[in-house]
């Protein structure tokens, strides 16, 4: 599927109070980095440290797509 840059993929959480947010992770060889990207398959590959923090924080993760683009101030 080619990707004309109008979806993301995000790995995502619920918190608490109810609000979905987008999880950031530690990566080895990186800073703290938002698991976010064009690319499906490269957010497959980030599904572990999402699961990482799900674990750690009891929270329930999911991949989310988002496909509705808005262009602000451009």
């Amino acid at each position: 599927m080619k990707n004309m840059g109008e979806d993301l993929w995000a790995w995502v959480t619920e918190y608490p109070d109810g609000s979905v947010g987008m999880i950031g992770a530690m990566v080895p060889g990186m800073e703290h980095v938002p698991l976010i990207t064009r690319n499906r398959e490269a957010a497959r590959q980030l599904e572990r440290f999402a699961r990482q923090h799900g674990e750690n924080s009891g929270q329930r993760v999911w991949l989310r797509h988002y496909k509705v683009v808005e262009d602000i101030d451009g």
